[in-house]
C-alpha cells in the first residue's frame, strides 16, 4: 500500500493518482497527467474530476480576467481558452492534452 500524500492540487491527503485513472468528460476521456483547463497547471485526478481546475483557478484567485486587482496572480490565457464558446474551448483543451474522443452512442 502506498503513502498518502498531501495534494496541493485539491488540498487534500490521498493515494497518488494511479496510470490507468481517467475522467470522462464532455465525449472525451482524460488521463494523465491532468491539467488545469484554466491556467494548465498539473492537477490530480480528483480535482479534475471536481472541477476540471486548480485550486486557485477554482475559486477565482488566478486572476486572470481581472488584472487590475493582483497582477502578481494573472497568468497568460491558454490557447485552448475560446472566449463565449464552451464547448469549443473544452474541444480546443482536448487537443491540446491530447486525450481520446469516446464515441457517442445512438439514442434509441
Amino acid at each position: 500500500m502506498t503513502d498518502k500524500i498531501f495534494c496541493p492540487a485539491c488540498g487534500g491527503t490521498h493515494d497518488p493518482d494511479s496510470d490507468d485513472a481517467y475522467v470522462d468528460y464532455e465525449g472525451y476521456r482524460f488521463r494523465k497527467p491532468f491539467k488545469c483547463m484554466c491556467c494548465g497547471k498539473g492537477i490530480c485526478a480528483r480535482q479534475f474530476a471536481y472541477g476540471r481546475c486548480c485550486g486557485p483557478c477554482d475559486m477565482g484567485a488566478c486572476q486572470t480576467g481581472n488584472r487590475a486587482f493582483r497582477l502578481s496572480a494573472v497568468h497568460e490565457r491558454p490557447e485552448w481558452v475560446v472566449l463565449y464558446d464552451r464547448q469549443a474551448s473544452i474541444d480546443k483543451f482536448a487537443q491540446a492534452v491530447e486525450t481520446e474522443k469516446l464515441e457517442v452512442e445512438a439514442k434509441q
